[in-house]
């Protein structure tokens, strides 16, 4: 399937730079990491490693909540 999509500069030379560190075309590098990202089984995305992490220590629900809404805050502000 062919698309068009439109990417920030700044992203788009990160992508270019990494594909030619690579010695891989810039498609084929965001293809990549498009069918890692959507691909990876639910274990290894970042909101279960999140979950796992935090399940791990003994805490009140309240604090899995806040733990939960601020690890949610965390991600969403990381540049993907």
């Amino acid at each position: 399937m062919n698309l068009t999509i439109s990417i920030r500069d700044e992203i788009f030379a990160r992508a270019d730079r990494e594909a030619q560190r690579q010695g891989l075309p810039t498609d084929e590098l965001l293809v990549q990491v498009l069918a890692e990202h959507f691909l990876a089984p639910e274990d290894e995305s970042i909101p279960a490693g999140l979950d796992a992490v935090c399940g791990e220590a003994d805490h009140s629900d309240d604090e899995k909540r806040f733990l939960r809404r601020a690890a949610g805050k965390a991600a969403s502000a990381i540049e993907w």
